[in-house]
């Protein structure tokens, strides 16, 4: 199991070097999510302290897009430390077409929830991500069943939506207000959940209101590959605990149980996702069964 974290500055990367083995680098024109990381130091910075190195395209890619990434994948495509995560069909098509299996973390988000569709992926020789919307359960008797590489993300907010559309900027110009856009986030008024939302050049997010921390769960998933922590609308200082946590338990430097301790003491609003929930399909077709 390797531990990847999300690198937004490289100033983050600084602060997290010692308690990870690899680093997810998000890209301002190419991830969804993005801040002003210097992408060459940063590789740099992380081959000198032996890290992986994980370039993230998780946005919607549109076909102008897909013309301006070729050229930006061709600089790095001959860097054999350099590995590709994509969310994206046609940019897994074109990595492919350029040979480039054995560096390509393919994550099609909701999508691959089977083993047949994994088995199918799983035969190019990519690593894959299981939706994170299926139960704990089914991930282990899908990896059992397929033996693929995994990414799996154990802890942050967990994408709930995305669209390409700037949707606080468009209801804006609807009720003639003029939205900041720092710092937003969105309740129901049948709900007390208070969901993160960001608006960028990339389009809308919109996150789940708790903080996914599959800790508890890391003994059964020790067959993952890469365990991704994402620091994304969490503070700073408790991720790095969190982080450490993880990492250290990786390495035996801490038990389970001092690392549960660990988490809880941060004070922060943890759910388990859908480890332990069927998808109300499920639910239907067996009430109808």
């Amino acid at each position: 199991m390797e531990i990847v974290s999300s690198i937004y500055t490289n100033l983050e990367l600084t602060e997290y070097i010692s308690y990870i083995d690899a680093a997810l680098l998000m890209l301002p024109s190419y991830s969804m999510v993005y801040n002003d990381l210097n992408l060459d130091e940063a590789i740099n910075y992380l081959r000198d302290n032996n890290k992986k190195i994980i370039l993230s395209f998780d946005k919607i890619m549109h076909p102008n897009d897909m013309v301006d990434v070729k050229p930006f994948i061709l600089k790095y495509k001959d860097y054999n430390d350099i590995y590709f995560y994509v969310t994206d069909t046609g940019l897994l098509n074109y990595l492919l077409d350029l040979n480039l299996n054995n560096r390509i973390i393919y994550n099609p988000m909701t999508m691959l929830c089977n083993a047949k569709d994994l088995s199918i992926y799983n035969s190019f020789g990519i690593d894959l991500a299981l939706s994170e919307e299926i139960t704990l359960k089914d991930t282990i008797d899908i990896y059992n069943e397929v033996k693929p590489n995994l990414f799996m993300m154990m802890f942050g907010y967990r994408l709930m939506f995305y669209s390409k559309r700037k949707l606080v900027s468009l209801y804006g110009e609807k009720i003639s207000k003029n939205i900041a856009l720092d710092n937003l986030v969105l309740k129901e008024s049948t709900r007390d959940d208070i969901m993160p939302i960001i608006e960028n050049k990339n389009g809308t997010l919109v996150y789940r209101s708790y903080i996914l921390n599959l800790f508890k769960n890391i003994n059964q998933l020790q067959f993952i590959k890469y365990a991704y922590l994402d620091s994304l609308k969490i503070d700073n200082d408790k991720y790095i605990k969190a982080l450490k946590c993880f990492y250290d338990f990786k390495n035996n430097k801490i038990s389970f149980d001092e690392g549960i301790d660990i988490l809880n003491s941060l004070g922060l609003d943890y759910e388990d996702g859908f480890l332990y929930k069927d998808s109300v399909y499920q639910k239907e077709e067996l009430k109808n069964d």
